[in-house]
C-alpha cells in the first residue's frame, strides 16, 4: 500500500499535478500526506497541512479520545478510543 502512495506522489510530482487520497487511519495519512481534509457528513471541517491535525479535530470528525504526541519531528496519534468505549 505504501508503495503504491510513493508511486502515485512521485508520478504527481513528475507531472505537476495532485494526487487525492481517502484515508481512514490517520497515522497512516500523516505518514502520506502534504494537505489534510477532514470530513464528516458530506461537509469539509477543516483543511491545511500538519498544523490542522489535532486532538479536537479528530475527536470531532471520528468520535474517537486520542493524544498526539512527537517523535522525531513527526506527529503519532495514539489512542483513539470510542466515546462509547
Amino acid at each position: 500500500e505504501e508503495l503504491i502512495i510513493e508511486e502515485a506522489r512521485r508520478a504527481a510530482h513528475d507531472r505537476g499535478i495532485s494526487v487525492l487520497s481517502s484515508m481512514h487511519d490517520p497515522n497512516q495519512a500523516l505518514r502520506m500526506g502534504d494537505r489534510f481534509f477532514f470530513m464528516k457528513e458530506g461537509q469539509i471541517l477543516c483543511a491545511g497541512d500538519q498544523s490542522i491535525i489535532n486532538e479536537q479535530i479528530l475527536d470531532e470528525t471520528f468520535g474517537i479520545h486520542s493524544r498526539i504526541v512527537e517523535v522525531e519531528g513527526q506527529k503519532i496519534i495514539l489512542g483513539g478510543t470510542s466515546h462509547d468505549t
